[in-house]
């Protein structure tokens, strides 16, 4: 059974940005905020990405970067995908 994430706040995800490693954001099933080291320790890269199970494989999509996409637009778009993802997954089965 998959464990229940609390929804991060804009404020929570800002002080995560500056943690490096993928933390699970909440709101959207699936999707993270990636942090990892550019060019030496002084730079940080931050990405939105979403995590999907298909049959017994991870998918994982990148569907933006923080702080350009917004953790709203994140949370927006992460749904978007998801029901392209299911949508596209239930007219493969017919």
């Amino acid at each position: 059974m998959p464990r229940l994430i609390k929804p991060l706040t804009n404020l929570e995800v800002k002080a995560r940005s500056k943690i490096i490693g993928s933390h699970t954001v909440g709101g959207a099933k699936g999707l993270s905020l990636r942090v990892h080291r550019t060019k030496g320790e002084q730079f940080k890269s931050c990405y939105w990405f979403l995590r999907k199970q298909k049959k017994k494989r991870t998918l994982v999509t990148t569907i933006g970067r923080y702080p350009e996409m917004s953790l709203k637009e994140a949370r927006q778009m992460a749904q978007k995908v998801t029901y392209e993802f299911q949508h596209d997954a239930m007219l493969r089965s017919e």
